[in-house]
């Protein structure tokens, strides 16, 4: 799975845009909501930090009757209605993009419309909602409930939006895929490979990071940590170097 960050949510609000925030800076935006996408062939998902505007444009996208204008007709469908709207609309049969052709008459080399094309695809599912799993929107069919409370790649992928947002505790069950996760970052120690006080330098250097860079702009997660779950899951990683 792929943890990625909408455009929106990049961006700082009170600047010109297309100016991006500096990561985990004073101006950095608190997770407010995430997407979460299924696609239904592979199984695979995928987490999409993104900003309460993305969230109300999938609403309007996943919703009927929600006034959204149309990006385009669909030629599929005999009535012409347009893309947006429909329970399904995610569902590859929407996947069509408009190819263009170069306009002769035109003096700025401008490109025009053509014909619309079908890019084909895979279906996927997809649900709106925040980091405690709080559902929000979700496509018909919905990704199943069983997955979202149970499939390992999509947990990991929640711990890592979590730790990213500057969480310091967790529940026993989030406390394993966090450990997991950060076992993985900073590798084992191996007779030909990697020494013990590579690990811990390693180790060291994640929790230095999380203390001075991720959180170093919260106030409450800087009160909270060193009586945190987090501080105790960096001791048992060096404990078991």
């Amino acid at each position: 799975g792929n943890l990625l960050l909408s455009q929106n949510y990049q961006l700082f609000a009170y600047v010109p845009q297309g100016t991006p925030v500096k990561p985990f800076g004073n101006f950095q935006k608190p997770v407010q909501n995430i997407l979460i996408v299924r696609n239904t062939r592979s199984g695979q998902f995928k987490l999409i930090i993104v900003e309460p505007y993305d969230a109300a444009a999938f609403k309007g996208a996943l919703q009927q009757n929600q006034g959204v204008k149309p990006i385009l007709k669909d030629p599929d469908l005999k009535d012409s209605s347009d893309r947006h709207g429909k329970p399904d609309y995610f569902s590859k049969k929407y996947h069509w993009g408009c190819v263009t052709e170069k306009d002769e008459n035109s003096c700025h080399g401008l490109y025009r419309p053509k014909a619309f094309q079908h890019f084909g695809g895979d279906d996927v599912q997809v649900w709106i909602g925040d980091l405690n799993m709080n559902s929000l929107y979700e496509s018909d069919p919905p990704i199943p409930t069983k997955e979202l409370e149970s499939n390992a790649d999509l947990a990991r992928l929640l711990i890592q939006a979590r730790y990213f947002n500057g969480q310091v505790d967790y529940t026993e069950k989030e406390f394993l895929v966090l450990k997991q996760w950060l076992s993985d970052q900073v590798g084992t120690v191996s007779y030909f490979g990697q020494t013990k006080t590579a690990r811990l330098d390693k180790i060291n250097k994640l929790e230095d990071e999380f203390r001075k860079i991720i959180i170093a702009f919260k106030e409450q997660s800087k009160r909270d940590y060193s009586k945190s779950s987090l501080k105790r899951l960096f001791k048992e990683l060096r404990e078991e170097s």
